[in-house]
């Protein structure tokens, strides 16, 4: 999912897996 805005991950995973992505992208 990198590069993906997190409302866009958001739509496709959960709310724990949406704070982990953004965790790594910031």
């Amino acid at each position: 999912n990198i590069g993906v805005e997190p409302s866009e991950i958001g739509r496709l995973q959960n709310d724990d897996e949406v704070i982990r992505q953004a965790c790594l992208q910031f």
